[in-house]
């Protein structure tokens, strides 16, 4: 009993009462049926009095709940920094992880402790190591905008590029949640600008899909593919266009312009560079013998005329695309259409041979019947035979009792 009066007393916080509980001679690791021991429950509630008289009664540091939670899991994830500290201190094991993987670091990272993640990664705790999703600590530190957290981890050399399941890096995390300071440090630090997730998503289209300009702008500016599309196709503009972010938009077609102006001035210099002989493409065409003046009109028509291009050439793709998957979905449909038609068909002939049974077992109830009424009536004619045979019998006897008097009667007269 005092044992679980010591579970309640920290959990409280009620130093007094778990010191006399103690002195009673209740078991410091005592746990419920979760697993919660006394140390575990004061070091979630920040109790810091009970959890150094509990380490001081040499409490078992590393003692796990059900889901596998330690003390300094569990106080790493609140931010109660006074309490990893003294935990610290009692050796616990900084990279001991939950059933799920979760580690420590990883927990304070993901609620941004700043200073409890100091603390663990000054235990050299694993900076990389991943839950059962595959999420690092920078990856979840990401993922919530914690700047000052994703700092340190970069600092003690965390992998920038390492990907959760799915291929989602934390640098598509964060520019698809606008975390503009966080991109910036990812970048600083040598983060894949283009790298994409399994879908073929990349920070930019991620970032270009919710309208996050000053992401985008620094994606962009560090050398983000303004081209490079999806697995389905879709590319940054037309993400863009799809969700009508309109300044999104002029800032990729920005882009696509200078790209395509970098394209022609390229191909200016090939056309100085090209020899006589060599047959021009339709741009150097375009380019050759022409005048300061008449380049640069024939470079802005160009560039216009392949922006429009490009952007009827998206809205074509994407309407083939859509297309195609109607289609597909109307396939699905109307195999759906088939197989419940057959399923209804079975049904149907399910119902019509249990319609047949039914009239079978209908037609020989009423043969039965028919057969009882009959031998009813046989049974009926039979009695009326057997009563008429006793009645004649009780006739016959009568009779024959008559005829036995009236012999008798004779007798005696003759002898008279």
């Amino acid at each position: 009993m005092s044992s679980l009066q010591l579970l309640d007393a920290a959990e409280s916080g009620d130093t007094d009462l778990s010191r006399s509980l103690l002195k009673a001679g209740a078991d410091v690791d005592q746990a419920d049926t979760d697993g919660w021991t006394p140390l575990l429950t004061s070091s979630q509630e920040g109790h810091v009095e009970v959890v150094k008289l509990l380490l001081a009664k040499d409490a078992d540091v590393d003692q796990t709940n059900n889901d596998g939670c330690t003390p300094l899991l569990i106080s790493s994830q609140q931010g109660h920094v006074e309490v990893v500290k003294l935990l610290l201190v009692k050796d616990a094991d900084v990279d001991q992880a939950a059933n799920n993987d979760a580690t420590p670091l990883f927990a304070s990272s993901q609620n941004g402790h700043e200073e409890v993640v100091k603390l663990l990664l000054a235990k050299d705790a694993d900076v990389d190591q991943a839950d059962n999703n595959g999420a690092t600590p920078l990856f979840v530190s990401s993922h919530n905008g914690h700047v000052e957290v994703v700092k340190l981890l970069l600092a003690h050399g965390a992998d920038v590029d390492q990907a959760r399941d799915g291929g989602v890096t934390p640098l598509l995390m964060s520019s698809g949640r606008g975390h503009t300071e966080v991109v910036n440090l990812l970048l600083a630090n040598g983060a894949d600008v283009n790298q994409a997730n399994n879908d073929g998503v990349t920070p930019l289209s991620a970032s270009s899909h919710e309208g996050h300009q000053e992401v985008l702008k620094l994606l962009l500016a560090h050398g983000a593919d303004v081209n490079q599309a999806d697995n389905d196709g879709d590319t940054p503009l037309s993400i863009s266009s799809d969700n009508g972010h309109e300044e999104v938009m002029k800032l990729l077609k920005a882009r696509i312009a200078t790209v395509r102006r970098f394209t022609v001035l390229s191909s200016i210099h090939q056309v100085r560079l090209r020899p006589p002989s060599s047959p021009p493409s339709q741009l150097l065409s375009l380019l050759a013998n022409r005048t300061p003046d008449d380049l640069v009109r024939v470079i802005s028509e160009f560039m216009g005329a392949e922006v429009e291009e490009e952007e009827a050439d998206y809205k074509d793709e994407r309407m083939e695309l859509k297309r195609r998957k109607n289609a597909e979905l109307e396939r699905e449909i109307a195999a759906l259409q088939v197989a419940d038609a057959e399923k209804s068909s079975e049904i149907a002939a399910l119902q019509a041979a249990d319609a047949e049974k039914s009239s079978e077992i209908a037609a020989q109830s009423s043969e039965i019947a028919a057969q009882s009424s009959e031998n009813f009536a046989q049974r009926a004619e039979i009695a009326a035979q057997r009563e008429e045979i006793a009645a004649l019998r009780e006739e016959n006897t009568v009779l024959k009792r008559k005829r036995d008097g009236g012999d008798d009667d004779g007798s005696a007269k003759r002898k008279r």
